[in-house]
């Protein structure tokens, strides 16, 4: 069983006329995740963020069963090498005039 696959998790999280530009990707390994004092995911989610400063974006999180093997093999591994951890993936977009 494969999940929805990160195109439809990025496009199901942009606006409707918005078109990537960019993208971060960051892991959090299963045994950060649960050894870490604080909420681990959310300040990894809000550094991401300030790197795309002020650059529209989105930022989400993916984790095991998430992914479509067929179409996000890049991802694959990284979130493989996490150990049920998982990843926080952000883009940057522009908005396309209507």
């Amino acid at each position: 069983m494969t999940g929805p696959g990160l195109r439809s998790l990025v496009y199901a999280a942009l606006p409707p006329n918005a078109t990537p530009t960019g993208t971060a990707c960051h892991p959090i390994h299963r045994h950060v995740l649960e050894h870490a004092e604080g909420d681990i995911v959310e300040l990894t989610k809000q550094k991401m963020s300030a790197e795309f400063g002020d650059q529209p974006h989105v930022v989400l999180t993916i984790r095991d069963g998430d992914l479509d093997p067929a179409t996000d093999g890049e991802l694959i591994g990284p979130l493989t090498l996490t150990a049920g951890g998982l990843l926080v993936f952000g883009v940057a977009y522009r908005l396309e005039e209507a």
